[in-house]
């Protein structure tokens, strides 16, 4: 999972969705996932016994 890209609802942060190779997917299964609801993306990294979600991005609803 080093590397890959998840989402959340930004009112409710909870890391525990499906991870992908593309930012592009991760946004896209995000918005799909929480229609209508801001969304944040992030990139998980490998911290030894952990991963740490970063560069984390707030995706806005228009």
């Amino acid at each position: 999972m080093h590397n890959q890209w998840t989402f959340t609802e930004a009112d409710n942060i909870e890391w525990v969705h499906e991870t992908f190779y593309s930012k592009i997917d991760a946004r896209a299964e995000g918005k799909k996932m929480f229609k209508g609801k801001d969304i944040i993306i992030g990139q998980l990294k490998d911290h030894g016994n952990s991963y740490a979600v970063e560069n984390q991005e707030v995706i806005k609803v228009r």
